[in-house]
């Protein structure tokens, strides 16, 4: 469950979150705790206001500084991306005569040498 509240100044709303313990619950809304401010909200303060989403009230920032523990992570051992060689999905077709009354055709596809990890992606099916 979300709840507005005050954010830090008067142009901002931070959203409380509340969540169930158990899957499938949804909570009732005198779970939400009595000490939270909440804002009586009209559609024109949410496109005027700034929002925040979150459930804590303090929030400390430790990305890229030594109390990140960056010494601690290990290698992921994802695939590495190299170059390879595609044919892309694009074909095109020629046909005609040249002055003298000789028929030709020609088939061509796209080649693309492209450094990157790629999948094809297919729509499910309903």
């Amino acid at each position: 469950m979300l709840i507005p509240t005050p954010g830090t100044t008067n142009d901002t709303i931070q959203w409380h979150f509340i969540q169930s313990d158990l899957q499938d619950l949804y909570l009732p809304t005198d779970c939400i705790p009595e000490n939270l401010e909440i804002l009586d909200l009209e559609i024109d303060d949410l496109r005027k206001r700034r929002s925040f989403v979150g459930y804590c009230n303090r929030a400390h920032v430790t990305t890229g500084t030594k109390d990140s523990r960056y010494e601690f992570f290990q290698l992921s051992y994802a695939e590495q991306d190299s170059s390879s060689l595609r044919i892309g999905r694009e074909i095109s077709s020629t046909m005609g005569t040249g002055g003298m009354g000789i028929f030709g055709a020609g088939l061509a596809a796209k080649i693309i040498i492209a450094k990157g990890l790629f999948a094809t992606v297919q729509a499910k099916e309903t």
